[in-house]
């Protein structure tokens, strides 16, 4: 259902949310989007050892300047 109506364009209030369930041995992930990425992502990686971890690497249409954060800091590139 469209919540809002933006001139040409429906939209929806709701956050779309797609949880997925992913091997952690396989430590680097691709993603790649059919259509437009969302502007705000969020990824959350829940294991039973808090060590672990993964590389997701999103593959936006055009260059430009993104940024990560973790608790509302700029994680500094590596």
């Amino acid at each position: 259902m469209d919540h809002v109506w933006d001139g040409f364009y429906a939209g929806q209030i709701r956050q779309s949310r797609f949880p997925v369930i992913i091997n952690a041995n396989q430590k680097e992930w691709d993603i790649t989007y059919t259509g437009t990425p969302a502007k705000k992502q969020m990824f959350k990686l829940m294991h039973e050892d808090p060590k672990v971890g993964i590389v997701v690497r999103v593959a936006y249409p055009s260059a430009g300047s993104y940024s990560i954060t973790l608790d509302d800091k700029i994680v500094e590139m590596n």
